[in-house]
């Protein structure tokens, strides 16, 4: 298992007053949440956030261990680390393929207009027709295929 690199502690206003502290580990704020005292030891250490704050995971008999806490398949820290890890690795290769492709778009747009220029000069009376299209051509010559 992929061991998360940090952690810190963090403790929320709720936590303050009832003695609980929740731990945070992969130094971001995806990482593992999980109580580390204040917590029903037959449950779940897991925190599920519950739309003002943290609570325990209500889930019975965990079955995995990671630092003298126990945890169920959802919330095992190292298991979260590595979903996380995937989630970003899939978003990092969305993000390079709409790149790719906006790039791409954008050399199309260029090329057009230098198209749309030297047929311009062209209808103006430019006496190297051929001329501009090679030179528009060698320009972008990795679109268009080549002579044999």
């Amino acid at each position: 298992m992929i061991e998360p690199a940090d952690h810190e502690y963090a403790e929320s206003e709720y936590g303050k007053k009832s003695g609980r502290r929740i731990r945070t580990e992969g130094g971001t704020s995806k990482g593992a949440k999980y109580f580390i005292s204040g917590h029903d030891p037959d449950l779940c250490a897991g925190a599920v956030y519950g739309g003002w704050r943290h609570h325990q995971c209500q889930r019975n008999n965990p079955k995995y261990e990671h630092r003298g806490v126990l945890f169920c398949g959802t919330h095992y820290p190292p298991k979260v680390h590595e979903r996380n890890l995937a989630r970003q690795a899939k978003s990092d290769r969305e993000y390079a393929e709409r790149r790719r492709r906006r790039e791409a778009s954008e050399r199309r747009e260029r090329l057009r207009d230098k198209a749309v220029e030297a047929l311009r000069d062209i209808a103006r009376g430019n006496n190297d027709p051929r001329g501009l299209a090679e030179m528009i051509l060698t320009e972008y010559d990795d679109e268009w295929p080549k002579e044999q």
